[in-house]
């Protein structure tokens, strides 16, 4: 972490250092996997080598970084320098001599961007290696400002979107800022505008079919930078101004004024943006989409249906779409067009990311920080380590805890850890299920549904009682007939038996699909993932149910272990068992801290804040005032806050919603006071009023 607070602190930078089995080996992995870098790429790489006089073996170390301001050489130059100045090994070592590099990837371009600087000489250089291998290197003079302008651009995205995501998590990552000052927020976002027509370049999340203009990770950055720092102006007049200077994109970038707008509670601007849209091409999808999802907000879910219905047809194949579709059912309580609508949503398929497991190092050092001690937090997490990889609540967990864990808890978190449009689909048929109930959805899936095994197993059925049907002669005068067909046909072969076998098969199959299809005529039948997500859901449900019984009977055996409670509270939510599900998670938390249950609960919280009325609608009576009040939930924030800077991470824009909405509720002063109240022995406040001080300059009103 950076430190500047004393003189004493003025060069020094905490840094995770993972030490190399070979030397350059973190170097010659990243330039191998460069050809299959597909989107964002990896966070960037820090990698340091250092000459030993006295064995003359050279060593290597690294570590990986989020928010450097890549936006001129000179910030990579200067973070080099103030890791070798805060070096204790290299000053007791017999040589100073080291060679620091600095690697990022540049989403545009596809190549590897990097930063070579010695010491204590001071020189460096630069190079691009492209990711297609057929093309040359660039040195120094080489590397153009549009190299540099984009590396900017695709740093400043893994910036914005990789906090958030522990999937993008790597062992020994540093997270920082990227935005530390009004003026380089405001450079950030004009800078992401000026990429919106190349934003299909950098790829997009798993619930997209593919990336475009207004539907890529480009436009996710953008709209949770805004959303941070309340740029709102400046991004409508920056697109604006890209419009006018390419007049063809007006139509691909109304839907991202149309969020803008929203996202800025300026309704009457968005309605008149969808409505301009809708009159150009009243079958644009994404626009009847947002029309729809507006509508529904708006508790009109009858209007919806019609915008909802149009955009489906528009885009059959965007899930996105089809979600809302199916959102305006439950609204309007046609439970059986819901299930009917989820089971014709489209389902992506994984696509790959850039995403790879990690070097096996020789040895890695994680110091703590200087600053921002949180005594308990930082104990808990340093029993467990950092999250990295998506290895979710059981990557935490020791062996011992697994094996002592009710093998129920751990075969139903397998199987149901869904991403991008199944992990949606689920939380669409756990909602459907919240409003009527299990016995409800499964006679409404009998009634609407054949499943694919109960359709094979009719069939077969029928297939073998036409067989026992038919007589021996009835059989010999099926077969000639074939053959007889055969010869017409000039297929003078005599036929096999098993030929005449198939023959027979393949004659019995128009009269066995009639029966079956005379059976099975009102029905559909049922996707494999869905019949998959409805076993998922039991087992999800089954998990809650037995909790209910526990505490409803008093809880007088209530024996669970931290991790098995984490397990039970994540299935409730899973589930929309909101209430028993809040219940456990608070208990593993008074047990030890986990970023898991944390971020759950406030995601949850967060869902409730942005928008109440949806949130009581969608979940019926869960109270979450009383079982999440403010101070909880500030609690909260705090010790997540604490957990993530120990492990380096010094931002988070999901954090930084949540602290800006307090600041908007409470004003900052009391915000500060509550947090040093609370926690004065600790050394978290003062990374809380870090982010409040850098927040408050978005509140003053004189961006």
């Amino acid at each position: 972490m950076l430190n500047s607070h004393s003189s004493q602190k003025r060069h020094k930078v905490v840094v995770p250092r993972i030490h190399e089995k070979t030397y350059g080996e973190s170097l010659g992995f990243r330039t191998s996997i460069l050809p299959s870098l597909k989107d964002l790429g990896p966070a960037d790489l820090i990698h340091v080598s250092r000459l030993h006089k006295s064995s003359h073996k050279e060593t290597g170390t690294y570590h990986y970084i989020t928010g450097l301001d890549l936006s001129t050489v000179g910030g990579p130059i200067a973070y080099l320098s103030t890791i070798h100045l805060s070096d204790n090994s290299s000053k007791k070592s017999s040589s100073n001599n080291s060679v620091g590099t600095y690697c990022s990837w540049n989403c545009f371009t596809k190549g590897d961007l990097r930063i070579r600087k010695e010491f204590p000489a001071g020189n460096y250089s630069t190079s691009f290696i492209f990711g297609d291998r057929k093309k040359n290197a660039l040195h120094n003079s080489g590397v153009t400002d549009r190299l540099w302008r984009e590396t900017y651009v695709s740093s400043l995205i893994r910036a914005l979107l990789f906090p958030d995501d522990p999937a993008r998590h790597m062992p020994g990552m540093c997270q920082y800022n990227p935005v530390l000052s009004s003026t380089s927020a405001k450079y950030a976002v004009s800078e992401l505008i000026y990429f919106l027509p190349k934003g299909y370049l950098v790829g997009c999340s798993n619930d997209v079919q593919q990336p475009t203009y207004v539907q890529n990770y480009l436009v996710d950055s953008l709209l949770k930078l805004v959303e941070i720092t309340g740029l709102y102006d400046l991004a409508l007049e920056k697109i604006e101004e890209l419009i006018s200077e390419k007049p063809t994109l007006n139509d691909e970038f109304r839907l991202l004024l149309v969020k803008l707008h929203l996202l800025n509670n300026n309704e009457v601007a968005a309605v008149g943006v969808l409505h301009e849209g809708l009159q150009v091409d009243p079958r644009d999808a994404l626009l009847l989409n947002e029309q729809a999802k507006f509508v529904l907000k708006k508790n009109r879910p009858d209007l919806a249906l019609t915008s909802a219905s149009r955009s489906v047809a528009a885009a059959p194949a965007e899930f996105e779409c089809w979600e809302t579709l199916v959102k305006v059912h439950l609204r309007r309580k046609d439970y059986q067009s819901a299930l009917l609508a989820l089971n014709s949503c489209p389902m992506y398929s994984m696509r790959q990311s850039d995403i790879f497991k990690p070097l096996s190092p020789h040895d890695v050092e994680f110091p703590q920080p200087l600053d921002g001690k949180f005594e308990q937090i930082w104990n808990d997490a340093e029993s467990k380590g950092p999250v990295f990889n998506n290895d979710g609540v059981l990557g935490l967990a020791s062996k011992a805890e697994i094996n002592a864990t009710e093998p129920l808890l751990i075969r139903v978190y397998h199987s149901t850890r869904y991403s991008g449009t199944f992990k949606k689909s689920y939380a669409l048929l756990a909602y459907l299920t919240k409003q009527i109930g299990w016995d409800e959805v499964l006679r409404l899936r009998s009634e609407l549904f054949v499943m694919e095994e109960e359709y094979h197993k009719e069939l077969n059925f029928q297939e073998e009682e036409e067989e026992n049907d038919l007589e021996p002669g009835d059989q010999a005068s099926r077969s000639e007939s074939q053959t007889e067909k055969q010869f017409l046909n000039g297929k003078l072969e005599v036929p096999s038996s098993d030929t005449i076998h198939k023959t027979r098969s393949r004659s019995i199959s128009p009269h066995k699909r009639d029966i079956a299809s005379e059976k099975f005529k009102s029905k559909r039948l049922c996707e494999r993932w869905l019949d998959g997500l409805f076993l998922s859901l039991y087992d999800d449900l089954m998990v809650g149910l037995v909790w209910d019984s526990e505490r409803k009977s008093g809880g007088a055996n209530l024996t669970h272990s931290a991790l098995e409670w984490e397990l039970i509270g994540l299935s409730c939510f899973r589930s929309c068992n909101f209430e028993a599900g809040i219940a456990a998670l608070k208990t593993t938390l008074s047990a030890n801290f986990s970023i898991f249950s944390a971020l759950a609960l406030l995601q949850l919280y967060d869902f409730y804040e942005t928008d109440p009325a949806e949130f009581r609608r969608l979940n019926l009576r869960v109270n979450i005032p009383s079982n999440l009040n403010q101070d909880y939930i500030l609690e909260l924030i705090v010790k997540t806050l604490a957990w993530s800077y120990r492990w380096y991470g010094d931002f988070s824009p999901f954090l930084a919603k949540l602290i800006s909405r307090a600041i908007e509720r409470d004003g900052s002063q009391l915000l500060k006071n509550k947090v040093q109240s609370k926690f004065h022995a600790e050394g978290i406040p003062m990374i809380m009023d870090r982010y409040v001080v850098w927040l408050e300059q978005f509140h003053t009103g004189d961006l």
